[in-house]
C-alpha cells in the first residue's frame, strides 16, 4: 500500500487495491498497523461508496446522474465478483472446479453487461465528481420510465443500506484508535512499522483481533481471544471490552479456556452439553454453584418423591389384595382410583419459579396429557481424567536444578536478557514464572535446561535427574510432523522417542491415561488430532521415563476447562517438581498456590491427618513460589499471581 492512502482520507480512492483478505499478504509490503487498519476497509469502501451517490443526488435534480452512478458502484462490486471468482478457479480442481468455471463465466457476463450500462467508459476509481460532471452519462432515453424508476429506488435503498452500515464508523480517528488497540494487545511502536507479512503467528493473531475490535461492531464474536497475549494484554483486553459493554449496545459471545478471563468480562454463560444449549444470566461460578445446588435439590425431591411413591403404591397393593379376597368391589375401585392420583402426582413438584407445580400451567403442553413430567436430577458430564507417572527415585537428596548469579546474553557485549537469576529446585516444588512477552521467559527456561549455556554465573543438575520439557511450541511441532508423514500416529510417536523400550501394551496404558485410548491412539494419524488431543500426546512424550523435573511452557493452550482441571488435579498428585510458565492465572494459583488441591475429602484440618497420596503429600510440604522477569532480566519473588497482576493493572491505567 502507498504512503497516500494510508491516511484513508474520504475524498480518496477506495480502489488502490482491488482486494483485501484478511489472511493474505499484499504484494506491497505493508505493516503491522496497515494491515489492521485494511480490516475495516469493507467498511470504508462503503462509505466511499455511500459519498458516490449522495453527491450525485444532492443539488442535482438529473437522474441520469444518479443512476449512473449506482451503475458505476454496481460495475466495480461486478469487478471484485470478477477477482474472487478468478481465485476460485485457480484454487479448484475435478467437479469443483468445474463448477467454479461455470461461475466464472455467469460472473465475465455480469460484468461485461454491467459495463454495458455504464458506457464502456470507467475510471479505475469511484469518482464523484466524474458522475456529476457528466462525462459518462447515458441519456435515459435510452431506458424506459418504468425501468428508470424502478432503478433509482433501487439506488435509494442500496445508500440507505450503507448509510447504516458507516453509522457507527469513527474514520477521522481510525488509525488513533489502531494504534492504542494494537498498544494494548502488546505491540511497541516499532513493531506496529514492522511489515506485516514478518510477524510470527501470534503477533498476526493480534492483529486480527485487533482489526476486530476496532470494527466496534454491534454483535462480536470472539475465539481465543486471550491466546498469544500475555497477561498484561489479557488485563487490557479484559478493560477495552467491559468498557465497550458498558458504553455501546454490542453484545459479545466469547469463547474462551482461560477461566479468569471469562469470569472477569462475562455476565451471562451459554452451556453446550449433551447437544443442547442452555442458557444461565451470571458468571460461570455462579452457574457451577447453580448446578450444584439444582443437582442436590432436585436429588432430595426425588428422593422424597419416589419414597411416597413406594408407600402409596404399598397401600394399593394391600387394597387390591384384599378387594380380590372379600369380593369388595368398592374397594378395588378406589385402589384404582388413587393409583390414577398416584400416576397424576408423581414426577415435579415445583415450578422452575420454586412454586407450587401445576399442570394445567407449567406443563407447557410437554408432560403427555394429564401426566407430570419426571423428576431429572442433572448429572455431571463424565469427568476427564488424568495421570501422571510418578518420578523415578533419585538415591540420593539434592536440588534437582540450580541457577547462581547467572546472567546471559546473547551476543558479546548485548543486552542483558537475563541477570543476576537464583533459583534452586527441588523435588516437589511448585514453581510458577510469570513476565511479559520479550521478558526472557523462554530464555530462563532454555537456560534451566540446559539448551544454552549461561554467559555468566553457575547452572548445575542433580547427577540422576530425568527432566520432562514442555514447549509452547509442542502442539505445533508435532502438527508440522503430521504433515510431513500422513501414516504417523500417536502410538508410533511415542515408541520412536529415543531410549522408549516400553512395550505395546504400556505405551497404550500411557496414552490412555492421557485421553488417547484404543483406536484413537493407533489408527487416527497425527495431522488428524485436535489442538487439545496434541497436548495430551506432547504431554505423554514429556513424561514416559518419569521425570523429577516437569517444566511447563503455556501448556493450557488448546486445552478446555475439565481438561484443564483434570490437569491441574493430575499435577497436585504428582511427587516431581513442576516449574509452570503461564499467563492463564486460574492453572497458576491452582498448581502453585492452591497447596490443598489434591487433597482427599476425609483428610481433616485440610491434611494434618492421614494422607493417602504420596505426591500430595510431597506437595504439602514443598517449596510453592511464585516469581516475576522484569524487562531487565531480573528476577523478582512474587507474593502471590494477584499481587503480579495488580502491578500490571497500575500500568495498564497510566497507558
Amino acid at each position: 500500500m502507498s504512503e497516500e492512502s494510508t491516511s484513508f482520507d474520504t475524498q480518496s480512492s477506495n480502489r488502490e487495491v482491488k482486494e483485501i483478505e484478511q489472511h493474505a499478504v499484499c504484494e506491497n509490503p505493508r505493516t503491522a498497523l496497515e494491515a489492521v487498519m485494511e480490516l475495516v476497509l469493507s467498511e470504508i469502501h462503503a462509505l466511499h461508496e455511500y459519498e458516490v451517490l449522495s453527491k450525485s443526488m444532492e443539488g442535482n435534480d438529473d437522474p441520469a446522474s444518479q443512476i449512473k452512478a449506482w451503475r458505476q458502484i454496481n460495475y466495480e462490486r461486478k469487478k471484485e465478483d470478477l477477482l474472487r471468482a478468478q481465485k476460485s478457479v485457480n484454487m479448484r480442481s475435478g467437479s469443483r472446479g468445474f463448477k467454479a468455471r461455470k461461475e466464472l463465466v455467469q460472473v465475465e457476463e455480469a460484468v461485461a453487461e454491467a459495463k454495458d450500462s455504464f458506457g464502456g467508459k470507467t475510471a479505475s476509481v469511484i469518482n464523484p465528481n466524474l458522475i456529476l460532471n457528466g462525462s459518462a452519462s447515458q441519456s435515459l432515453d435510452e431506458i424506459s420510465p418504468d425501468d428508470a424508476k424502478d432503478e433509482l429506488q433501487f439506488a435509494l435503498d442500496v445508500m440507505e443500506s450503507l448509510r447504516s452500515r458507516i453509522g457507527s464508523l469513527k474514520l477521522e480517528d481510525l488509525e488513533t484508535r489502531a494504534k492504542n488497540i494494537l498498544q494494548g494487545l502488546g505491540f511497541k511502536k516499532i513493531r506496529m512499522q514492522q511489515a506485516y507479512g514478518s510477524l510470527s503467528g501470534g503477533w498476526k493473531m493480534r492483529c486480527q483481533l485487533a482489526g476486530t475490535l476496532l470494527r466496534e461492531a454491534d454483535l462480536m464474536l470472539i475465539d481465543e481471544p486471550t491466546n498469544f497475549l500475555d497477561l498484561s494484554g489479557i488485563l487490557w483486553l479484559e478493560g477495552y471490552l467491559k468498557h465497550l459493554h458498558g458504553t455501546t449496545n454490542c453484545t459479545m459471545v466469547v469463547v474462551s479456556h482461560d477461566r479468569t478471563f471469562i469470569e472477569n468480562i462475562c455476565d451471562e454463560v451459554l452451556i453446550l452439553r449433551d447437544r443442547s444449549l442452555s442458557y444461565f444470566r451470571g458468571t460461570l461460578s455462579e452457574y457451577e454453584q447453580d448446578f450444584k445446588d439444582r443437582k442436590l435439590y432436585m436429588a432430595r425431591m426425588k428422593e422424597a418423591s419416589d419414597r411416597q411413591t413406594a408407600k402409596f403404591k404399598q397401600t394399593i397393593a394391600q387394597n387390591i389384595s384384599q378387594g380380590k379376597k372379600t369380593g369388595d368391589t368398592n374397594r378395588l375401585k378406589q385402589a384404582k382410583s388413587r393409583q390414577k392420583r398416584v400416576d397424576e402426582r408423581s414426577g415435579m413438584q415445583v415450578n422452575a419459579q420454586g412454586h407450587k407445580f401445576k399442570l394445567s400451567r407449567d406443563s407447557g403442553g410437554l408432560s403427555g396429557g394429564n401426566k407430570r413430567p419426571d423428576i431429572v436430577v442433572p448429572t455431571d458430564e463424565a469427568p476427564i481424567h488424568m495421570s501422571l507417572p510418578q518420578a523415578a527415585d533419585l538415591r540420593f537428596p539434592g536440588p534437582l536444578a540450580s541457577l547462581e548469579s547467572v546472567g546471559f546474553t546473547y551476543t558479546p557485549g548485548g543486552r542483558q536478557v537475563l541477570q543476576n537469576i537464583n533459583l534452586s529446585v527441588y523435588k516437589g516444588d511448585r514453581m510458577g514464572i510469570m513476565g511479559l512477552n520479550g521478558s526472557g521467559k523462554t530464555t530462563l527456561i532454555r537456560v534451566l535446561i540446559g539448551q544454552l549455556q549461561p554467559t555468566r554465573g553457575i547452572l548445575s543438575h542433580h547427577p540422576r535427574l530425568r527432566l520432562g520439557y514442555y514447549s509452547q511450541h509442542a502442539v505445533e511441532n508435532l502438527r508440522a510432523t503430521g504433515r510431513k508423514d500422513h501414516s504417523l500416529t500417536a502410538l508410533s510417536v511415542l515408541s520412536a522417542e529415543e531410549d522408549n523400550d516400553m512395550s505395546e501394551a504400556d505405551l497404550r496404558g500411557l496414552l490412555g491415561s492421557f485421553g488417547l485410548p484404543g483406536r484413537l491412539a493407533s489408527d487416527v494419524p497425527v495431522a488428524s488430532l485436535s489442538g487439545g488431543q496434541l497436548v495430551r500426546l506432547a504431554l505423554s512424550i514429556v513424561v514416559w521415563n518419569h521425570p523429577h523435573l516437569l517444566i511447563l511452557d503455556e501448556i493450557s493452550t488448546h486445552l478446555d476447562f475439565d481438561t484443564v482441571t483434570a490437569l491441574e488435579d493430575a499435577l497436585a498428585n504428582y511427587d516431581g517438581a513442576v516449574v509452570l510458565i503461564s499467563h492463564d492465572r486460574s492453572l497458576l494459583h491452582a498448581v502453585v498456590e492452591d497447596e490443598y488441591r489434591g487433597l482427599d475429602e476425609d483428610d481433616d484440618d485440610h491434611g494434618h491427618g492421614n494422607r493417602h497420596s504420596s505426591g500430595s503429600m510431597t506437595a504439602l510440604h514443598a517449596q510453592r513460589t511464585m516469581y516475576a522477569l522484569r524487562a531487565d532480566g531480573t528476577m523478582e519473588k512474587l507474593k502471590s499471581v494477584a499481587d503480579f497482576e495488580a502491578g500490571l493493572k497500575d500500568k495498564i491505567k497510566t497507558m
